[in-house]
């Protein structure tokens, strides 16, 4: 497609792409009428204020890509060394990406003489190529910082860096519908692309770069091609437990075990939501194939601990739930499997729940049970250090005391509210990635009808 026909709507608009849409768009129309000052008002070099430098470089070459312009990365190495090609910098038109670093950042007491003069000489040699900038030969810059006030001041300024553009961190939904579109529509079953967050959390979190991603598309593609079929979500799971190691088809040879790990999970996820009243619901739980059997996790809610984190203390009921939940997992176990078959898999949580317990119970005054009438004041010395063995051997009984009564609390809790368990599990075992938003439906579906 030509640059010069280029219309907003030949781009696809994913969120925080915009500024840089309107950029490439303003630039196209500069081109049409040749004339210097609408070059400059469109701005023929910017600064980017995004931390994420590979977010900005893929996202400026997938618009300049789609607008007809030819696009480059520069890396400093390259300017350093003075193994540019000329030829190909004046290839226009074409938008030359900069690699970011210290060259573009104030100068500091803490920098040696040496890197200072470097950097200046990075900054003169790109300033001095936007200068030259010809209506007739047009090459456009861009570089990425994540604070526009911590720039230098010779980039700022026009015939330099003259236009500021800020675009939003990448939501998990963009994510996934990007990785979507790599992968392509057509062998991507509903279910794969039904919740675009969660896909993009997982693409986020095992595929960093986007040479990460383009593998990961083509080995997906791989798999749906060699199948003969669409693509699922537990196909994404494979290739990212398997760090893109083909293995042949996806095998559960232990279903007992995905079950018992669904349960443990499911303990997790259920006391996290029923002991705080929906407040804390998971970002997500899974349980995921590994190398040795089923491996799951349950990720707190970011923003319920993030509000958590504002009050700068603790409260016995938030301690209390914070054990429950701990030991939530391995009373998911029992109520799935027995205790004659409860796994070593909570060992963990266990530890977690000991350390906890006994600094609050040595430092804080707490003591089990101590919201009941007359027990308030039942622990109120604080061990100092060094520790003693009778205050050891102390601590230790309030300890076991404590973690066996919550044990027996969250253990009933569970079974009273079995039918929220069986289908956050029952919801695990089909899908092994559940996010915040899918266990919020299921919890507000079973305080509507218990």
């Amino acid at each position: 497609m030509p640059a010069n026909n280029f219309l907003h709507s030949d781009i696809k608009m994913y969120p925080g792409k915009e500024a840089l849409v309107h950029w490439v768009y303003d630039l196209s129309k500069a081109k049409i009428s040749q004339k210097i000052e609408n070059w400059t008002l469109a701005g023929r070099a910017s600064l980017i204020i995004n931390s994420n430098s590979e977010y900005v470089s893929s996202t400026l070459r997938e618009v300049c890509e789609e607008a007809g312009f030819k696009f480059l990365n520069l890396k400093l190495s390259d300017i350093k060394s003075n193994s540019i090609d000329e030829n190909i910098l004046n290839d226009y038109p074409h938008f030359v990406y900069v690699e970011p670093g210290d060259w573009l950042a104030a100068e500091s007491e803490k920098q040696d003489p040496d890197s200072l003069s470097e950097y200046a000489e990075i900054r003169k040699f790109l300033i001095d190529k936007i200068s030259k900038f010809s209506p007739e030969q047009p090459v456009f810059y861009a570089t990425s910082i994540a604070d526009l006030g911590s720039a230098h001041k010779d980039v700022k300024k026009v015939g330099g860096f003259e236009r500021f553009l800020a675009i939003s961190e990448e939501s998990f939904e963009s994510i996934g519908q990007r990785f979507v579109d790599l992968v392509g529509k057509d062998i991507c079953s509903d279910q794969f692309a039904s919740s675009l967050g969660k896909l993009g959390k997982l693409v986020d979190s095992n595929f960093q770069s986007s040479d990460e991603k383009s593998l990961a598309a083509l080995c997906l593609r791989r798999v749906a091609s060699m199948n003969d079929r669409q693509l699922y979500f537990l196909d994404l799971v494979h290739i990212a437990t398997h760090d893109l190691i083909e293995e042949g088809q996806v095998i559960e040879s232990n279903k007992d075990s995905k079950r018992q790990t669904a349960y443990h999970e499911a303990g997790h996820s259920v006391a996290s939501m029923l002991e705080t009243d929906g407040l804390n619901i998971p970002d997500y739980t899974s349980i995921l194939p590994g190398a040795s059997g089923f491996e799951g996790v349950s990720v707190s809610s970011y923003e319920y601990q993030l509000n958590r984190s504002k009050d700068n203390q603790t409260t016995y009921q938030q301690f209390r739930t914070r054990i429950r939940i701990l030991l939530a997992g391995r009373a998911g176990e029992e109520i799935a499997v027995g205790v004659s078959q409860i796994s070593d898999g909570a060992s963990s949580d266990l530890e977690q729940a000991t350390r906890y317990a006994s600094r609050f119970f040595a430092k804080c005054g707490f003591a089990p049970q101590m919201d009941q009438p007359g027990k308030s004041g039942a622990n109120l010395y604080v061990i100092i250090q060094p520790v003693s063995d009778s205050e050891q051997a102390q601590l230790e009984v309030l300890v076991r005391e404590f973690l066996q009564e919550e044990y027996n609390s969250i253990l009933k809790i569970l079974v009273d509210n079995i039918k929220l368990m069986d289908t956050v599990a029952e919801r695990l075992l089909h899908d092994p990635i559940v996010d915040q938003s899918e266990l919020s439906s299921i919890y507000i579906d079973y305080r509507s009808h218990p």
